[in-house]
């Protein structure tokens, strides 16, 4: 499911100056793309009235949308320097105006772009995702003794024990409890989630262990939407004194699908965001509709690594890639070194190809 705007937040409050817009203002900002007319270019909302919404498109065209077609306004994402140039240019357009980039209001921290974390990358592992050392002791490959930070292994466990046919078998035989210990299993053998996010499933009182199993079955192979299926599991855990964590709630569909999904450590992919999708925010518990337009980023992220030749075989070496290059250690060494180009202006020299007139409807 995907948020749509809300007719009821006006965008357009009075500026002070001309270099000036409402706190308010500032957050409600989210760049959309109509889903029927893509040629109209990426837009913001302006102003919700009436049960009408009015958008500015790149175009040049402002289009007042009625609730009814709000839907097809879609949320979505783009790197830091384009979010930033859109911005610009959509504010300026709709008299509107925004002080200085969005990410960078709220930090006096540069952004750190994908070419830096790329290039911090290879220091460390000079052949990439294929490097010895990344395949020995991040994938785990031909190592005789597993270890929690295997990748390889830990996925094999996952989709053995959580089976679809297993999960189906053990429901019928009434056997939830032994669903929530396979899934307990999976969780405390990985590094991917911290004795303490372990808490929510060992307190899990006695009468939730069924509801738990059937949710985590619908998870995985539910056929509803996803952000659904999150908020089941989420509900089964409400009343635990320990909330559950983004890693502990994304874990099992990683493990089992590290093709479509990935696990969501908030402080790195909100670093991640930064770049890759500056006006997202990543709330302190887990939300569906924001770990589906993580999880889309984690897929762009993969896209933009093999581009530059570089191969991650899944999204679990892509969580991987954000955490060796954005954990503590990694940002302080990229920022103590002068900035790289920017990732769209090198790729734009490289091609030297001007872009197309978008046609207007």
């Amino acid at each position: 499911m995907t948020a749509h705007p809300s007719p009821h937040h006006d965008l357009a409050a009075p500026a002070d100056g001309p270099d000036a817009t409402t706190a308010e203002s500032i957050q409600a900002i989210q760049l959309y793309v109509h889903l029927k007319r893509p040629e109209w270019g990426l837009a913001i909302r302006v102003r919700a009235r009436d049960g009408r919404v009015d958008v500015q498109f790149q175009d040049g065209q402002m289009r007042s949308i009625a609730e009814d077609f709000f839907h097809l306004l879609e949320p979505v994402d783009r790197p830091a320097d384009e979010t930033s140039t859109a911005l610009r240019e959509l504010t300026a357009m709709s008299g509107m105006t925004l002080a200085r980039d969005q990410r960078d209001r709220e930090s006096e921290t540069r952004t750190v772009t994908l070419d830096e974390q790329v290039a911090h990358f290879l220091d460390q592992y000079p052949d990439g995702f294929d490097d010895e050392l990344w395949v020995k002791k991040v994938r785990g490959t031909g190592q005789k003794r597993r270890a929690k930070a295997h990748r390889d292994a830990a996925i094999a466990q996952a989709q053995k024990l959580l089976a679809r046919d297993e999960l189906d078998r053990l429901l019928a035989e009434m056997r939830a409890d032994d669903i929530l210990a396979r899934a307990q299993r999976v969780v405390g053998a990985t590094t991917l989630v911290s004795k303490a996010q372990l808490r929510p499933l060992e307190e899990l009182e006695a009468e939730l262990h069924t509801p738990f199993a059937r949710a985590l079955r619908d998870l995985l192979y539910g056929e509803q939407g996803l952000e659904l299926r999150l908020v089941r599991l989420m509900q089964i855990f409400r009343r635990s004194p320990t909330p559950l964590s983004w890693a502990a709630a994304t874990i099992w569909l990683a493990l089992v699908d590290p093709e479509s999904h990935v696990c969501i450590r908030p402080n790195v992919f909100g670093e991640q965001a930064r770049w890759m999708a500056p006006l997202l925010r990543v709330p302190s518990r887990p939300d569906g509709r924001v770990y589906l337009r993580l999880r889309d980023m984690a897929v762009a992220l993969q896209a933009e690594l093999r581009e530059r030749e570089l191969s991650p075989r899944d999204l679990v070496d892509v969580y991987d890639f954000i955490w060796a290059t954005l954990r503590p250690a990694a940002l302080k060494a990229i920022l103590a070194k002068p900035p790289a180009p920017r990732v769209s202006q090198t790729r734009l020299a490289a091609k030297a190809t001007p872009s197309a007139d978008a046609d207007v409807a």
